[in-house]
């Protein structure tokens, strides 16, 4: 029989437990902890049982909806985040960010930290979140809506790839997916004046041809 990450199972038979490509499961007893990494089938033993993680899901990863699952992806997780910022001539515009990251390989003893934070999602929204708004907050909106990307590397990476020490976690890609203006009304107005000063550009362009 298979062993569901939500449920404790009494049997007399030895449970199997596939875990995927790239992922990982936390086996615990009373007797001690264990760290199996897929590809792979595990037999738990008599008592043992998978730790439960709490996934945060849905377009934002605030952690108000969650994913009950017994597995971590450490190698090739990719996640994305929508939350809401605000300039610093108080615009408020909507970003969706992706991202790309590992968990950090080492003694087993590190491993068993991969589990030690239960929503690994939700400790890097947070973080992003924070890094990104303080960023956001010196930047006028007209220049947030044209270097977005350069904004979100330089508060992320200035110092190389983001590790969380709390779990191993380390970040290693964040891509700008979407950022629009909050305002319906002065999100129109934003356009208008962007195409307005494209034309005018091109019309310069042709002129010095």
């Amino acid at each position: 029989p298979h062993l569901r990450a939500d449920a404790l199972v009494t049997t007399p038979w030895a449970l199997s437990v596939t875990v995927p490509n790239g992922e990982a499961c936390l086996v615990t007893s009373r007797h001690g902890r264990r760290v199996e990494i897929g590809p792979k089938v595990v037999l738990l033993d008599f008592e043992e049982t998978l730790s439960t993680l709490a996934l945060s899901r849905g377009p934002s990863k605030d952690g108000h909806a969650t994913l009950a699952t017994a597995f971590l992806r450490v190698e090739g997780g990719r996640v994305a985040d929508t939350f809401e910022l605000e300039s610093s001539d108080f615009v408020r515009l909507r970003l969706k960010l992706g991202f790309a990251g590992h968990f950090e390989a080492g003694a087993p003893e590190a491993r068993e930290a991969w589990f030690h934070v239960a929503d690994p999602v939700k400790l890097l929204a947070d973080t992003v979140r924070a890094r990104v708004r303080a960023s956001a907050q010196r930047m006028a909106a007209a220049q947030l809506l044209r270097g977005a990307r350069e904004l979100v590397q330089a508060a992320l990476f200035a110092d190389g790839p983001l590790q969380f020490p709390q779990n191993g976690m380390v970040l290693d890609q964040a891509d700008v997916l979407a950022l629009d203006i909050v305002d319906p009304a002065l999100a129109t107005q934003f356009q208008k004046l962007h195409r307005e000063s494209l034309d005018l550009e091109l019309k310069d362009q042709a002129s010095a041809r």
